[in-house]
């Protein structure tokens, strides 16, 4: 199974967000254990790290980001990507452009806090709450 992660999720998990970090670390451990895919956009990695440098002083954002791609593998962003976003002509580029990474790597889910930015596709997206719940009944 390939599961695909908002940014967002990726920063609940590396920077300990108060509210979200449990469901990030869950989502991940479950998908590692299980030996899903997981998927994070190239361009998240940009936004972790301009995120993480400007409100999380003391954190090794180098660092940071090495643990996370122990984890995940990459989904590129590549000119077709960058069009196929552009077609979509959504209100938030950079949503677009996390949706159709997903969607270049084959992705069965795409987690996010925010599934209401995205509209509905071929994927489905649904928040980490979601996704562990769904998962546990697939046992």
């Amino acid at each position: 199974m390939n599961i695909f992660l908002d940014t967002n999720v990726a920063l609940d998990f590396l920077l300990k967000g108060e509210d979200f970090f449990d469901d990030a670390k869950k989502v991940i451990a479950v998908c590692l254990n299980r030996g899903y895919n997981l998927y994070l956009s190239s361009i998240s990695f940009a936004t972790i790290s301009y995120i993480a440098r400007k409100g999380y002083e003391g954190h090794n954002v180098n660092e940071l980001l090495s643990i996370l791609r122990e984890m995940v593998s990459v989904s590129p962003a590549v000119q077709s990507t960058v069009d196929d976003a552009l077609d979509l002509n959504l209100g938030d580029f950079e949503d677009a452009m996390q949706f159709c990474s997903a969607q270049s790597v084959h992705s069965d889910y795409i987690s996010t806090r925010n599934v209401e930015d995205f509209p509905e596709f071929s994927i489905p997206v649904v928040s980490p709450a979601v996704f562990l719940a769904q998962i546990s009944r697939k046992g």
